[in-house]
């Protein structure tokens, strides 16, 4: 009897450990200019509702774009439209030229809608008189 409860207790936590949320970022692109410089996909797990350090999405020697997501859920019961509603935290930081900018961006998915969506967030850089407005964008999925 204690042997099978053990078993059990064991198997439990080695499920409840390994579940973790997985978000896929590909079509990463970077646009300056004009021109177009494409990243490699990016996987970021995140244990339980959030990931504990940044996670690069993009890095060349200029420029450098690092993420932190949250994904939280929302149970409502008076509304069946938000019940079970999936949100999506990202926040971003784009380094270029000794600069730092920041985004944060959310985008929620209801129900049985697919979990994927596409961000687009243009960043301004001055420096001095340059002005020069950076556009990240890629694909997301979550998992």
């Amino acid at each position: 009897m204690i042997r099978s409860l053990f078993t059990a207790l064991l198997l439990s936590f080695a499920v409840t450990a390994s579940a973790q949320t997985v978000l896929h970022l590909s079509n990463i692109t970077l646009t300056t200019n004009g021109h177009t410089e494409r990243g490699a996909d990016v996987t970021a797990s995140l244990r339980g509702d959030q990931g504990n350090k940044a996670v690069t999405i993009y890095a060349d020697q200029r420029y450098s774009v690092d993420g932190r997501f949250k994904v939280k859920t929302h149970n409502v019961h008076r509304q069946s439209a938000k019940q079970g509603a999936v949100y999506l935290t990202l926040y971003m930081t784009l380094k270029a030229d000794g600069k730092r900018n920041k985004r944060v961006v959310q985008k929620t998915f209801y129900a049985e809608q697919d979990r994927s969506a596409q961000f687009s967030e243009a960043f301004t850089i001055k420096h001095g008189i340059d002005v020069r407005k950076i556009t990240v964008s890629f694909e997301g999925r979550i998992q």
